[in-house]
């Protein structure tokens, strides 16, 4: 899945959609997990970024 994402943000760039494309690839391969949207995913970005 990681090696995925960063084939992705490679080509694209970050700004194009990654955090969609990672709740997608989070809610499939773990579906038993909750707060996996793409929404909390941002919150937790902002979050972490100083």
């Amino acid at each position: 899945m990681l090696k995925t994402h960063a084939w992705r943000v490679k080509r694209r760039g970050m700004g194009h959609g990654v955090i969609d494309w990672l709740a997608v690839d989070l809610r499939r391969d773990f579906p038993e997990m909750t707060g996996l949207s793409p929404r909390n995913l941002k919150y937790m970005r902002a979050f972490s970024v100083p």
